[in-house]
C-alpha cells in the first residue's frame, strides 16, 4: 500500500504533531500506538476485510487524534516531571560529598562565604523537599487528578532552585581560597553542568505541561 493510503501511518504522524516532550519518550508512545493499530489491522485483514477498510476501522476504534492526544501528552508530561524530580534528588544528595572531595578544606572565606554556605544548605534542603514532591505529583497526582497547577508550580520551583544553587556555587568558589580557574572548573562540574541540565529539562517540561493544558481545553471546547 502506498504512503497516501496508509491510514495507520498518517494517523501516527498526525498524533506526533500534537505532542510535545522528550523525543525518546514520544517516539516510544508513537511506536506503541502504531503497533496497536497495525495489530488491529492485521487481525481484521485475517478476518477477510480489505487492508484499507481494516485500517480505517482500526483508526476509528482507537479514537480521533483530538481525543487521544491529551492523554498521550499527559503521559509525556508526567514522565518528564518524574525524571526531573529523580535527577534533582540524586544531584542534590551528592552535592555535599562531591563538594568536600573537590574543594576539601578550601571553604569560602569571611562572612560572605559563611552566608553563601548557609544559602547553599537552605536551597539544597529545598531541592531535597521539592524532588520527591515532583515525583509524587507527576506520578500518583497525575493518575488521580490529571495535570494540575501544582505540578506546574513544582516544575517552575525546580527551575528556580536549580538556577539559584548553580549561581551560589559559582559565588562560593569566587570567595574561597581556591584559585579562580580551578574553582570555576569545580563549580562547573559539580553544579553548573548538572543543574544546568535540570534547568533545561524543566523548561522543556513546562512547555509540555502547557501543551497538555492546551490540548485539554481544546478537547473541552469541541
Amino acid at each position: 500500500m502506498t504512503a497516501d493510503g496508509d491510514r495507520v501511518e498518517a494517523y501516527v504522524v498526525a498524533l506526533g504533531r500534537e505532542l510535545r516532550g522528550p523525543r525518546r519518550a514520544k517516539d516510544d508512545l508513537l511506536r506503541e500506538a502504531r503497533d496497536h493499530l497495525t495489530d488491529a489491522t492485521e487481525a481484521m485483514v485475517a478476518g477477510g476485510r480489505s487492508e484499507l477498510d481494516a485500517q480505517r476501522r482500526a483508526v476509528a476504534a482507537f479514537g480521533s487524534v483530538d481525543d487521544v492526544a491529551p492523554a498521550y501528552q499527559a503521559v509525556l508530561s508526567s514522565g518528564s516531571s518524574r525524571r526531573i524530580g529523580l535527577g534533582l534528588f540524586v544531584v542534590t544528595a551528592a552535592q555535599p560529598v562531591a563538594w568536600d572531595l573537590a574543594v576539601g578544606s578550601a571553604e569560602p572565606d569571611g562572612r560572605v562565604g559563611a552566608l553563601l554556605g548557609v544559602g547553599v544548605q537552605v536551597v539544597g534542603i529545598a531541592c531535597l523537599v521539592a524532588a520527591p514532591l515532583l515525583v509524587l505529583l507527576g506520578g500518583i497526582g497525575v493518575r488521580r487528578f490529571g495535570i494540575r497547577k501544582g505540578l506546574l508550580r513544582a516544575v517552575l520551583a525546580t527551575l528556580v532552585l536549580s538556577l539559584l544553587i548553580a549561581g551560589q556555587a559559582v559565588a562560593m568558589v569566587s570567595v574561597s581560597s581556591t584559585p579562580l580557574p580551578i574553582g570555576l572548573s569545580i563549580a562547573g562540574g559539580i553544579a553548573l553542568v548538572p543543574y544546568g541540565l535540570i534547568s533545561v529539562a524543566s523548561l522543556r517540561c513546562l512547555r509540555a505541561l502547557a501543551r497538555t493544558q492546551d490540548l485539554g481545553r481544546t478537547r473541552l471546547r469541541s
